[in-house]
């Protein structure tokens, strides 16, 4: 017998094909079950005649690896297999890692500063040693002085005078220390008393503010990234401290796809923080399969000796995000691969070349819920259910890959995996408030649809279909003593400026 609760699966990046895997490292994923990762055998009955009318055997063909895998959305949990879904790689925000041991006094050592600019918000991750209770600030910090290849100078962000839920980070001096694990990454600006003015499209700046160089070195703000703004005059920070997209970069301005309710503002009150993420799209053009593949191994921890089950070749065929009302964001990654074999710890170097390899934790931030944590959820730039109309009842986006297995004779599994087109859907369903989701739908309008869940430390993934159709949508009448429902299913499409029909971007810091 075994028990749910000590199944595990882990992964790594490769696309081994033979056994046994010279793997000696995966990374355990949090799940929520695998209800149909298998090897499944292919089998035909034996065409054999027989006067006694009876079958004389069944014949094993073939075999098919893959299945789904459950997964709780949450910070980090899943960038290696967006990566996958999307053959992309992740445009991150610079970061470097501290010279190790203590630092000075408001100074953190750094043997490059190259990415670093005064004005920037850094955050400080995983210092080996810190001052109690520093693991429960915002690790926040802004950057003064940078001396080449030397220091980089910063005080704390007074991140609580903006958001009381987040507290300031302790002074850097010697009681912080770095390792090999330390990392300081960008991960917005400051604009002091007057830097920034809201205009009718969008920011702008007279002076360096919103220079290319704030993502870190060759590393600019594009068009589709979205920003985070935090810190508008108290007048019009209702409308304006929000999630929002750039359209365009100028010098000195940022054109923003800017909401209904937006409103303009010198910004001679107090500094506005802006915040920026690391991006992923699907290219133009894919990185390979194989660089994206996996091997997925799936142990049964209750058995004696542990029983473990190796997929290779394993890529990211479908991978969704589900969101419904006061729940947990939930989703299911489809894996498509070639072959598997199942051992137990006795016989492991049937499995790796090396023993059994070491297992690295899964992130452990939380998860995100449906309620607190949807920091944004817009359609066409506007928030849906903004003012109790129209609110959402449920929200999803699907990938699919469309891949095939390329079978072959004397090949028991796949051979290859064959790639198809890039399909994006999804559904928005809504309470039917009035006719404005309705005439998309039978106007064919073209619009846009993105959602952000923040959760509780600020760390932030954004979803974002630039592009979409909906498919079809009609208002739903169940009867009596019930509310008028609107289900719409959408199509994405590439966007033609842009160049790519789905985007992540994930934000480190985004109060």
């Amino acid at each position: 017998m075994s028990d749910t609760n000590r199944v595990g699966v882990a992964i790594a990046r490769s696309g081994g094909s033979t056994f046994p895997s010279a793997l000696t490292a995966l990374d355990k994923l949090r799940i929520t079950g695998t209800p149909n990762l298998a090897f499944n055998p292919l089998t035909e009955v034996s065409n054999e005649l027989r006067d006694d009318r009876q079958n004389s055997d069944l014949i094993p063909i073939g075999a098919e690896a893959g299945g789904d895998v459950g997964i709780e959305w949450s910070y980090g949990a899943a960038d290696a297999m967006l990566e996958s879904a999307l053959l992309g790689t992740w445009d991150n925000t610079h970061s470097d890692t501290p010279d190790a041991g203590a630092f000075g006094a408001g100074t953190i050592p750094m043997s490059t500063t190259a990415g670093f600019v005064t004005g920037q918000i850094v955050k400080l991750i995983d210092p080996s040693v810190s001052p109690a209770g520093e693991n429960q600030t915002s690790g926040l910090y802004e950057v003064g002085t940078v001396t080449l290849d030397t220091t980089v100078a910063v005080t704390p962000l007074a991140i609580a005078s903006y958001d009381s839920s987040h507290a300031n980070a302790t002074a850097i001096s010697a009681a912080f220390e770095a390792d090999a694990n330390t990392v300081l990454k960008v991960v917005g600006f400051v604009g002091a008393t007057g830097d920034i003015a809201f205009t009718s499209t969008g920011i702008t700046s007279t002076g360096t503010v919103l220079a290319d160089d704030w993502r870190g070195v060759s590393k600019p703000l594009a068009p589709g990234h979205f920003i985070r703004i935090l810190g508008s005059d108290a007048g019009v920070a209702a409308t304006n401290d929000v999630f929002i997209e750039i359209t365009t970069v100028a010098a000195g301005t940022l054109v923003l796809d800017v909401p209904a309710d937006w409103q303009t503002d010198p910004g001679t009150g107090d500094d506005v923080l802006v915040f920026f993420a690391d991006v992923l799209a699907n290219p133009s053009s894919p990185v390979a399969l194989s660089a994206r593949q996996f091997q997925v191994e799936r142990s049964f921890n209750d058995h004696s000796p542990i029983s473990r089950e190796l997929f290779l070749q394993m890529g990211v065929n479908t991978l969704s995000m589900d969101l419904a009302p006061q729940s947990i964001a939930t989703g299911t990654v489809g894996f498509f691969g070639t072959t598997a074999r199942a051992r137990n710890d006795g016989d492991i170097t049937e499995l790796y070349t090396s023993g059994l390899p070491t297992y690295n934790p899964a992130p452990a931030f939380d998860v995100y819920n449906t309620s607190s944590n949807v920091g944004r959820l817009a359609r066409g730039g506007n928030k849906v259910g903004q003012g109790g109309i129209n609110c959402v009842l449920n929200a999803s986006v699907e990938i699919n890959n469309n891949m095939r297995r390329q079978n072959a004779v004397g090949v028991f599994g796949a051979c290859g995996i064959g790639l198809g087109e890039f399909g994006v859907s999804g559904a928005l369903e809504t309470y039917f408030s009035d006719l404005t989701l309705y005439n998309d739908v039978l106007n064919g309008t073209e619009t846009s649809l993105d959602f952000v869940m923040v959760g509780n430390d600020g760390r932030a993934l954004l979803t974002h279909v630039p592009r979409i159709k909906f498919t079809q949508g009609a208002p739903q009448v169940p009867g009596k003593n019930a509310d008028v429902v609107l289900p719409l299913a959408y199509q994405g499409l590439i966007d033609p400026v842009l160049g790519y029909t789905l985007a992540y971007q994930r934000f480190t810091f985004a109060a």
